[in-house]
């Protein structure tokens, strides 16, 4: 019992590691809409999600409220495949360079970020075998085990590395 209240206390410590990161990343992208950026995004969002308010009272943004396994889908937005989001689009772009733009150039643009985010997949899912473990008091597999110690380390690199290169990003 205390290796699951230890290991959930690391994957908790790992995720608010992603959700700072991806905070980052977001803001970068989408310094207008910090507390809206996800609309765009093929994930799973709960139904009572705070608004804007509410999200600067509690210090928390959209990341809080997303499942473990929609990390992954970050690293790219759906589709536009209906007029209504074309509508939108073209209603709120002053040109059609404007709306171009808004269509061509959606989602994460910087590479560094892009590179960060499709680096992400097997580690996290590594991590949520065990994160599932562990929320349902399941049994570890040594196996699990040392591929998620494997995991955790990469991330934890990857993290450090991630923030010691931010002069990349200006």
């Amino acid at each position: 019992m205390d290796l699951h209240i230890d290991l959930y206390k690391e994957i908790a410590h790992l995720e608010m590691q992603l959700r700072e990161i991806f905070t980052y990343i977001f803001y970068k992208e989408y310094p207008d809409t910090p507390f809206n950026v996800l609309s765009n995004y093929l994930v799973r969002q709960l139904k009572d999600i705070p608004n804007e308010e509410e999200f600067k009272n509690r210090m928390e943004n959209e990341f809080f409220y997303l499942v473990f396994s929609d990390y992954i889908s970050l690293e790219k937005p759906k589709e536009i495949s209906n007029i209504k989001d074309i509508s939108t689009l073209l209603e709120s772009s002053d040109s059609f360079e404007t709306f171009k733009e808004k269509i061509t150039k959606r989602g994460i643009t910087n590479e560094r970020h892009q590179d960060f985010l499709a680096s992400l997949k097997n580690n996290l899912d590594t991590i949520e075998k065990v994160r599932n473990s562990v929320a349902h008091n399941r049994t570890i597999s040594e196996r699990a085990f040392g591929h998620y110690e494997v995991a955790k380390n990469k991330l934890n690199e990857s993290f450090k590395e991630f923030w010691e290169n931010l002069s990349q990003d200006e």
